[in-house]
């Protein structure tokens, strides 16, 4: 039981917390979505698909939607991006 303990222990301490992993895609929303960007401009959802844990949707000024899947890890999968 030791071991089992110490395992879970050990995964959950990689995974990061929520505001973590929504303020790690909301700084690639910063560096990807130019000068008129900021922070406010993000929210987080809980996902719908079972691989992603948090969806973080930040809508800059002039509409342009960026999407930023957050996986169970705390990484950003495959980013959506508006057309230019």
């Amino acid at each position: 039981a030791a071991v089992l303990g110490f395992g879970l222990g050990r995964d959950k301490a990689r995974v990061p917390s929520e505001t973590a992993a929504i303020e790690r895609a909301a700084a690639q929303y910063l560096s990807e979505a130019g000068p008129d960007a900021r922070p406010e401009n993000c929210a987080a959802n809980l996902a719908t698909r079972q691989e992603i844990w948090i969806e973080v949707v930040c809508v800059r000024t002039d509409g342009a939607r960026f999407v930023y899947p957050v996986g169970p890890d705390g990484a950003v999968v495959s980013p959506q991006l508006p057309q230019t």
